[in-house]
């Protein structure tokens, strides 16, 4: 015990006689607090401490006096140890506000579960429910179904890359028998060649579940997991080899990218997403639109967010990323928010529209179905998507779809990213048609069902009005496209299809039904319809005039035996749209027609040009 007191007697000893040439002098605002909590230290100062601190009390012109306060001086190695506070330095004041218990940001109102409670009670309402497929919309029902598949391992993989992934997998994998299933048919080639991005080999996967397991093993820090796992894998799906995008879609880190205050809401923070896809179109009237589009937001963005990289450039996938095992309610909530302002932005727009009611807006949003959603837990790739319903946002968790753990998952993963933009649609529009020379043709095209004994389909046929009939669903058609093709001109090259809002999904994840050509032997005025058969659709373009064409061509004037005939996937074709009476199955009336070459043999028909106009 003596040596203990020799200790503390020696370390009073040490202390400065005047502390105020050891301190700075502090703000008047300082002061006022410090008078707040005269408590002294200990050990006790000396009596003359003391008095500085009562003299301190009686006046504001005297420095400040040594109270419960830690120098900032160089360690003495002879003061007293004290406790260290986590991180090995002092709080400061904000931080000791934010920890008080009345403060707003205490730790139990920021924890997840408390803000998903809440969220449910506030306008706009942010609801969050387990993946229920009978509660979702039907495009929605049919890319989870699809999502389904993928996640167990089927059907990923194109036959093309067949070859070359089985030689890799014999060689580096010790289970190649898990790959029996995951190629397609030969017949899907010609489909899967539509579809944007590619199939990186299998020495590129390799490498992705390398560094995850590296991730996973070493505990990397989230910012390691994006960069070098996440933003690497899309990267190979929709960049070639040397950087260059396969088509018109692409991904990037954005994990600064914030909600525009005109879209937080008021009751959350600003919740951030780690990555994106997005679509960077190089079709000039689209950008235009885009353009004058964000003339009118208080983003001046196409987005909700005011990210600059993504400014004109419209997000088709927001993924929010996790460490492995932790912050799962976090993410949601994340994601959730982020969605939630989404359709409140979408929203927005919808009701900038002149005279637009609240049935035009939800019908309008009904349009859209679902927002995809994507959070990657460490190796694992989880779907999430978000509906909007009664002026409120439900976000609807999980199905797990990929994992970056083993390279066949992996290709899961890609898989996914081939096949969701199949599902992207431009319009809606109406069908407008007008007679060339001399014709006095100048109306609308609508559907009609021709009640086909075989398969339903439907044909168009020519109203001569001056505008297509409000709220009519048979007016309305739309360009299902994926970014894979342009004509030379830059124009999407998609199929023209029904109406996506109403009929059933076809085996392609389309709904609606898509126009094909059906030639007949006898005449060479063949009949555009409807169908549900993809397999056998016409691919068409409209230039930025708007008006239609096939990209199709052959010229069978100049063949010569042995000689394959001058067909041509470069060629915009325009001549041969017409409206001709037609009787098809059960129907009869004015019908859109394809005159394949010549004079045509139906007296009826008069040429016209087919024109997109937006609605």
């Amino acid at each position: 015990m003596s040596d203990r007191n020799a200790v503390i007697t020696s370390w009073i000893r040490s202390l400065p006689e005047n502390v105020a040439q050891h301190t700075s002098s502090p703000s008047i605002t300082t002061k006022k607090r410090k008078r707040r909590q005269q408590q002294l230290t200990s050990p006790p100062a000396s009596t003359a401490s003391i008095a500085s601190v009562e003299e301190a009390d009686h006046t504001e012109t005297m420095p400040s006096t040594p109270k419960k306060r830690r120098r900032t001086s160089a360690a003495d190695p002879d003061s007293t140890p004290r406790p260290g506070l986590p991180g090995g330095s002092a709080p400061s004041l904000s931080s000791s506000i934010s920890s008080h218990p009345s403060s707003h940001t205490s730790s139990r109102a920021s924890s997840p579960k408390k803000q998903m409670l809440s969220l449910r009670l506030h306008e706009p309402v942010l609801e969050f429910n387990a993946l229920d497929l009978n509660a979702l919309p039907p495009a929605a029902r049919e890319l989870l179904s699809t999502m389904t598949e993928i996640g167990s391992n089927q059907d990923i993989l194109p036959h093309a890359v067949k070859s070359s992934v089985m030689e890799a997998v014999t060689a580096h994998d010790p289970m190649p028998r898990l790959w029996r299933y995951a190629f397609k048919s030969a017949a899907d080639d010609e489909a899967d060649a539509l579809l944007p991005g590619r199939i990186p080999a299998f020495h590129e996967v390799e490498r992705i579940c390398r560094k995850a397991n590296e991730c996973q093993q070493y505990d990397h820090e989230e910012a390691s997991w994006n960069c070098s796992v996440h933003a690497h894998l899309l990267e190979l799906t929709l960049e070639d080899e040397n950087g260059r995008l396969c088509d018109e879609f692409d991904a990037m880190i954005c994990t600064t990218a914030r909600l525009h205050p005109s879209w937080k809401p008021i009751w959350s923070p600003g919740k951030m997403i780690d990555l994106c896809v997005y679509h960077a179109s190089t079709d000039e009237a689209l950008r235009a639109k885009i353009t004058q589009f964000s003339r009118l937001t208080p983003t001046r963005t196409v987005n909700h967010t005011d990210f600059y990289p993504v400014s004109e450039r419209p997000l088709v996938l927001s993924i929010e990323t996790k460490k492995p095992g932790v912050h799962w309610e976090a993410a949601q909530l994340q994601i959730g928010i982020w969605h939630a302002a989404q359709w409140t932005f979408l929203r927005a727009a919808q009701e900038a529209e002149h005279n637009a009611t609240e049935a035009k807006v939800l019908s309008a949003l009904s349009e859209l179905g679902f927002i995809p959603g994507v959070i990657v837990q460490g190796h694992r790739w989880h779907l999430v998507l978000s509906t909007y319903e009664d002026r409120k946002t439900k976000l609807w968790a999980d199905r797990q779809f990929g994992s970056t753990q083993t390279c066949l998952e992996s290709y899961s993963v890609i898989a996914e990213q081939h096949d969701t933009p199949d599902l992207l649609a431009l319009g809606p529009f109406a069908l407008r048609v007008k007679g060339r020379c001399n014709s006095s043709i100048d109306g609308y095209l609508y559907s009609v069902d021709t009640y086909s004994y075989t398969e339903p389909q439907m044909v168009f046929h020519y109203d001569a009005s001056q505008a297509p009939v409000a709220g009519n669903s048979s007016y309305r058609f739309y360009t299902n496209y994926t970014g894979a093709m342009q004509s030379n001109d830059g124009a999407e090259l998609g199929l023209i299809v029904s109406d996506i809002t109403v009929g059933e999904l076809n085996e392609r994840g389309l709904r609606g039904k898509a126009m094909a050509i059906q030639y007949r032997p006898n005449t060479n005025v063949a009949v555009p319809a409807l169908v549900t058969n993809v397999g056998t659709v016409d691919l068409t373009g409209f230039d930025k005039d708007g008006k239609g064409f096939l990209n199709y061509y052959t010229d069978d004037a100049n063949t010569v035996p042995e000689k394959p005939a001058n067909v041509s996937l470069s060629v915009d074709y325009y001549d041969g749209w017409a409206i001709c009476w037609q009787t098809y199955f059960a129907i009869t009336g004015p019908t859109l027609s394809w005159i394949t070459a010549g004079k045509a043999h139906n007296p009826t028909c008069e040429r016209v040009d087919l024109i997109k106009t937006e609605l």
